[in-house]
């Protein structure tokens, strides 16, 4: 016979919950027991009750406002008529240990999670009841059935536990107040190819790497020792490929109902990606404050660049026209000028090249050449500046014929830059040698110094662009360290390579070029002779006597000084600062050259060029033209060309050479000049 079919004793049953529809709910539900049913819904109310009414079961709902439940039972228990009074606690919210520890040590006889089965709960009230109602061994009797129950929990929480954590993708492990491993999730046991036996067996420590085990042993030694919880990162080794990875390893203590840690619990999160990320992250801003510190050495290394020979050309214009200079000193000072100036010019040159490097549009113009001549021709270039310096520059040259596919004035470009930048770094009465010879099927340039050498660490950023070994303001040698840079996407352009070594600082330099060997192309032409900085072309140059010369620009400097260089050699020189004033004067009288700035307000001089061309269908004329501009780009001399100008000159050009191309333009167009 169940406990609701046995012949029972009326008492009163005490229901108290804050909310109506769940004391209506528990009346509804024990009303077939047959007990009187009181109800209250708050701590004082039921209190009043408790002290005039004669209860045999309460049924508290533990979360009430102002006084709980644990609260209200802690006031019940403390009196004396009261205090084998049995209270059921019921919760509609979840029940972790510590509160169930709670409600027992106020006297709870159980505690329902709401909602129960309707059955369960009455029950549970019929066998309270008739507990508190019988003899002291009837309820010793409850009591063991209540241990049992609680054991019966406590190993089903632990089950469900162990279950949820075997469940989890990242590794969790348990161990007691001493440290020693107790339980292993299988997240735990699968990645580290151990178990809790093993893990304390062999050691966990064998599974977290070398570098890493004495600083993680020593962190859960002082988390152990003083109870702290513990945050540490460490690499622990993947069983099924021997990887280590990044992970987060955390222990937090478990405690007893007095505070005693009695255990600990410890997690690890693979945290690998994060880690790889955030070292990616902390490579790129490291690179990104190079460069930037790379940009600003750069921008104060092109302001000093610029400035130095500024000051010179400026310092020496002024003493010159002030007319306190004597001959001697008025030389002196037009060389320093043009020193200054050419340097300028190699600077913006450099800058440019690097510019067209980084686009892609850097090209080459490929011929049959011969590299010993190419090699000496710069070499006889270099000589008055190694000269000027006391460096010895001598040339060693195989003298077995033979021709590569090159572009004769970029690698005349190559070997200027090497020896350039050999006669820099070589001291006075240091030498510099060049070699060229034929090697496994390369032609092989070396330029060897006996100057300053490079410091190890270096020479693997010797051709990176705008990296110097010494870039600060105290720097024994100038330059933008763009040189070697354009040197090295040169060489590499032609298939080839370019090499550097040295034996340390103070111990000198050794370059190596090296080119693929090529049969000479069949109907290319050899080069234009074009004259060089050093061949003397004003003493090629003839008067241009009759010869009416139009000069287009809209800088009034530039126009005054090709105006004096053109009449000095008996041209009339017209002058038009526009398109507009220049299809004037075509108009008026017809020039038999045209020499224009591209860069104009309005109208430029492509399409001055194109309004001419225009003109000149109808007529039968044709009027030869150089394009003479700051544009310096092969894109720029490509769309020059394809306006209709016969050549593109960037700007500053020399001024014999000027007379030159345009002499030998008046030729090819059938002018006669004496």
């Amino acid at each position: 016979m169940q406990p609701c079919d046995q012949p029972r004793a009326m008492t009163t049953i005490l229901l108290v919950d804050d909310h109506a529809a769940s004391l209506e709910a528990l009346e509804a539900i024990l009303a077939p027991l047959g007990h009187r049913i009181l109800r209250a819904t708050s701590g004082e109310q039921a209190l009043a009750l408790v002290s005039r009414e004669e209860l045999g079961l309460i049924i508290l709902d533990v979360h009430m406002p102002v006084m709980d439940g644990f609260a209200l039972a802690a006031q019940i228990k403390a009196r004396p008529r009261s205090r084998r009074l049995p209270i059921i606690f019921t919760t509609a919210a979840d029940v972790d240990a510590a509160e169930m520890a709670r409600a027992y040590a106020q006297g709870a006889v159980d505690f329902i999670t709401q909602p129960c089965d309707p059955r369960v709960l009455r029950s549970k009230a019929a066998v309270f009841i008739e507990w508190h109602l019988q003899s002291e061994e009837h309820k010793r009797q409850m009591a063991t059935i209540r241990r049992r129950d609680r054991q019966r929990y406590e190993e089903q929480t632990a089950h469900r536990v162990q279950h949820l954590t075997d469940l989890m993708p990242l590794c969790v492990w348990a161990a007691n107040r001493d440290g020693r491993i107790t339980y292993t999730n299988t997240a735990w046991s699968e990645y580290t190819g151990l178990d809790a036996k093993a893990a304390n067996d062999r050691g966990h420590l064998e599974v977290i790497h070398p570098d890493d085990r004495e600083r993680v042993h020593a962190a859960w030694t002082e988390a152990v020792h003083t109870g702290e919880p513990l945050v540490v990162e460490y690499r622990l080794r993947r069983v099924a490929d021997g990887a280590y990875r990044w992970h987060l390893g955390r222990a937090v203590p478990e405690r007893g109902v007095r505070g005693a840690i009695v255990g600990w619990i410890a997690t690890a999160t693979d945290i690998d990606d994060q880690k790889d990320a955030e070292t990616r992250a902390e490579n790129a801003r490291a690179e990104a404050e190079l460069a930037s510190r790379m940009k600003d050495e750069f921008l104060a290394t092109v302001s000093h660049e610029l400035r130095t020979p500024l000051n010179a050309i400026y310092g020496w214009t002024r003493m010159v026209r002030s007319g306190e200079l004597d001959r001697r000193h008025a030389e002196k000072a037009m060389q320093t000028i043009e020193r200054n100036t050419r340097a300028q010019i190699k600077l913006v040159e450099d800058l440019l090249d690097v510019s067209r490097i980084v686009a892609g549009k850097l090209t080459l113009e490929l011929r049959a050449v011969a590299p010993s001549d190419i090699v000496r021709s710069a070499v006889d270039a270099m000589m008055p500046t190694a000269a000027g310096k006391g460096v010895e520059l001598v040339a060693v040259i195989d003298p077995t014929p033979c021709r590569i596919s090159a572009d004769p004035n970029r690698l005349q470009q190559v070997v200027w830059n090497l020896v350039a930048n050999a006669i820099k770094f070589t001291p006075p009465g240091g030498r510099i040698e060049v070699v060229v010879g034929s090697v496994e099927g390369c032609v092989e340039i070396e330029v060897n110094d006996s100057g300053a050498g490079i410091a190890p660490e270096f020479l693997p950023h010797v051709f990176d662009a705008f990296r110097q070994a010494d870039g600060s303001s105290t720097r024994l040698h100038g330059g933008l360290g763009l040189g070697l840079a354009i040197v090295k996407h040169i060489v590499e352009l032609h298939h080839g390579s370019v090499d550097v070594s040295s034996e340390g600082s103070g111990r000198g330099a050794r370059f190596v070029v090296k080119l693929p060997l090529g049969e000479a192309q069949a109907g290319v032409a050899p080069p234009a002779e074009w004259p060089s900085r050093s061949s003397g072309a004003f003493a090629r140059v003839r008067e241009l006597r009759d010869v009416r010369v139009l000069v287009v620009d809209d800088d009034e400097d530039s126009r005054d000084m090709l105006t004096m260089v053109f009449e000095r050699y008996g041209a009339a020189v017209e002058r038009a600062a526009s398109a507009a004033e220049a299809i004037a004067v075509i108009e008026q009288r017809r020039p038999h050259i045209l020499l224009s700035d591209v860069g104009m307000p309005g109208e430029d001089g492509h399409a001055l060029i194109r309004r001419v061309r225009a003109a000149e269908r109808d007529s039968g004329l044709f009027l030869p033209a150089i394009a003479l501009t700051g544009y310096a780009s092969a894109e720029d001399g490509a769309r020059a060309l394809d306006a209709g100008f016969q050549l593109h000159i960037p700007k500053p050009v020399d001024p014999a050479e000027l007379l030159v191309l345009v002499s030998r333009l008046l030729d090819g167009a059938g002018h006669a000049t004496c």
